[in-house]
């Protein structure tokens, strides 16, 4: 199971890697500039996706604290976490939750600060997850306010698919702009 669990993170790793280095051929005026007031900047997406993995490490943590073993994770959370693709690719939006959405995000950010903070966290999530057992990586440790609970590879495709989702607004904002 650990295997399995260090090669999801390797992949969402990569993910990042491969986003910080494009996005860093930007300005930080560019990266902070939004188009309109109403939608987000580059760096408002970066620090809503930084957020959102945040959140669901507390939670973990928190779930995991008192060393229970999770319920396994159910048939619903494994019908949930397979039909991700099709519900992060369809044309609707889905409004992220008060924490990590619109208002709560800083106006302007250090692109430089906040991919440290981000590597920092995944860092400490690879710790992490790594050092659970196989039984508690298998049960429902994860909760997404609309797709419900899952395991460690539900948590880890939902990093996945969140990023590549919120790419694609990235790469939309970053069509404004002249390069």
């Amino acid at each position: 199971m650990k295997q399995k669990v260090q090669k999801q993170l390797d992949e969402v790793d990569e993910q990042l890697h491969r986003l910080v280095k494009r996005l860093s051929r930007h300005s930080e005026e560019d990266l902070n500039r939004k188009p309109s007031d109403v939608e987000w900047s580059v760096m408002q997406v970066i620090v809503h996706l930084r957020l959102a993995e945040f959140y669901t490490i507390e939670y973990m943590k928190k779930k995991l604290s008192d060393g229970n073993i999770p319920r396994k994770n159910s048939l619903k959370g494994k019908l949930m976490t397979s039909i991700y693709p099709l519900l992060f690719n369809a044309p609707f939006k889905v409004k992220a939750p008060a924490i990590i959405n619109g208002d709560a995000l800083p106006v302007k950010s250090s692109f430089w600060d906040v991919t440290k903070q981000w590597k920092q966290q995944r860092a400490e999530l690879r710790t992490y997850l790594l050092s659970l057992s196989d039984a508690q990586l298998k049960g429902e440790i994860y909760k997404h306010p609309i797709f419900g609970r899952s395991d460690v590879n539900g948590l880890l495709k939902f990093y996945l698919l969140h990023t590549k989702r919120h790419e694609k607004q990235i790469n939309r904002l970053l069509s404004y702009y002249k390069y």
